[in-house]
């Protein structure tokens, strides 16, 4: 593609040379050799400048940016008129003052030429990343689709839910409610890209507290809330697979000493989520291993959906596991 590209813009730099040579060759052959190489490297560089003020990640058409452009092209073409006439006129063609409308017209067909040139080039761009980013959508929405939700973890709820009805436990009716929303949560709510907050965060508190069902009374698992507004919305299932990982890599089952915490903090236009959970030295793998799959799907998730407007940080010491995700709200409304 890259190549194919390549060989685009040379092929029409040589026509645009041929071309401009062709029209001031009537002039002065060894003028126009020498001007259409002058205006070969003027198109590259107002192309390259244009191309690069479209490319920046801030950029948006409105106002102030069209006025900008505006200016920017009246300056191109004054700058070369004005080269030209003080500079190759008396040089090759005797400040003939005939070709003085000639120049201006090349001159502004050159600058204008650059822009829309630069204009196409970026559109092609957008539509390609377009299509890429639809296709890595896709392709994530199946996987996302298929982990939506452990069945071993379904498993392992049903089997604690059948302890509680037998042994006659009053707990049975609410694990089976909390059940019932989670999976309408995964079936019904989370068929849209994004979902308020409020809704996510039900979901990890039932799935926290059918952790501790199996588990028994616990103070060692903290959820803390720091929320200004609960209707952000955020792509679902973007917590859980941190969530999972916290339980799936504490050991809290086994071990008396293990600490879980969650942290979700929303102030004004920044959102934080924070995971803290102590492990075993046994439990002990490289970072990389240990995010697996879950971490990686959300990562790619949070790329498609905030592009580069957060930070997922993740520390892992020797007995300790703690990630980082900070969102910045008011560029991903932009």
């Amino acid at each position: 593609m890259q190549f194919s590209q390549n060989h685009q813009k040379i092929a029409v730099f040589m026509a645009a040379f041929l071309l401009l040579f062709i029209g001031e060759a009537r002039f002065n052959v060894t003028g126009a050799l020498v001007l259409s190489l002058f205006d070969i490297l003027w198109i590259f560089l107002i192309s390259t400048v244009f191309e690069k003020l479209l490319n920046h990640s801030g950029f948006r058409f409105h106002g102030l940016n069209i006025l900008v452009f505006c200016l920017m092209l009246f300056a191109f073409v004054h700058t070369l008129f004005l080269i030209e006439r003080f500079v190759w006129e008396p040089l090759f063609f005797k400040a003939d003052s005939k070709r003085l409308p000639f120049v201006f017209s090349k001159d502004s067909l050159i600058v204008l030429g650059s822009f829309i040139g630069a204009l196409v080039g970026y559109s092609n761009k957008q539509r390609n990343e377009a299509e890429r980013l639809n296709f890595e959508k896709q392709d994530m929405e199946l996987r996302f689709l298929k982990s939506q939700i452990s069945p071993h973890f379904v498993f392992n709820v049903l089997n604690n839910i059948y302890t509680l009805a037998y042994t006659k436990n009053d707990q049975a009716p609410d694990a089976i409610l909390k059940l019932a929303e989670m999976l309408r949560y995964v079936t019904d709510e989370c068929q849209t890209d994004t979902i308020q907050l409020e809704r996510e965060l039900k979901y990890l508190e039932n799935f926290i507290d059918l952790q501790i069902l199996k588990i028994g009374e616990t103070h060692a698992i903290t959820l803390e809330y720091e929320i200004d507004d609960y209707n952000v919305r955020i792509p679902p299932m973007i917590l859980q697979p941190i969530v999972e990982n916290s339980f799936k890599y504490s050991d809290i089952e086994t071990s008396p000493d293990v600490r879980i915490d969650f942290k979700i903090k929303i102030k004004g236009n920044d959102f934080s989520f924070e995971a803290f959970n102590t492990k075993k030295r046994i439990l002990q793998s490289p970072a990389s291993e240990r995010a697996g799959v879950g971490l990686a799907n959300v990562e790619q998730r949070l790329r498609l959906h905030f592009k580069k407007n957060y930070k997922l940080k993740i520390d892992e010491s020797e007995n300790s596991y703690y990630v980082k995700l900070e969102i910045d709200l008011l560029k991903t409304k932009r």
